[in-house]
């Protein structure tokens, strides 16, 4: 199983996340690159499993409620670690929406 590994991971760098004798810059550094550099590499490797199943005629679409505030909040802390990276200021402004869920797969 593909995934198994990345929960792992996905596990510990939530434990680290909510340990609170990790330091700020440490867990910017680190911390929340490790999780979400895992959550792209899950998302791919939910793809490729979404892609050959879709080859076999046996994919099924699964719609799940999402919060998009959320998500693009995730979105964008995950882009802010690499635009720093390279000395860019990332900036993300929300606009008010009546709703933030939305129906995805």
């Amino acid at each position: 199983e593909l995934r198994t590994p990345t929960n792992a991971i996905c596990g510990l760098s939530q434990v680290l996340l909510r340990d609170g004798t990790i330091s700020e810059s440490l867990r910017h550094e680190v911390v929340l690159p490790l999780f979400y550099s895992n959550r792209i590499l899950q998302s791919m490797i939910n793809d490729f499993i979404d892609y050959n199943e879709n080859l076999r005629g046996s994919l099924s679409l699964q719609p799940t409620v999402t919060d998009l505030r959320k998500l693009m909040s995730e979105l964008v802390e995950m882009a802010k670690y690499q635009a720093s990276l390279k000395n860019i200021e990332l900036q993300y402004h929300e606009n008010v929406m009546s709703s933030s869920l939305v129906v995805l797969d």
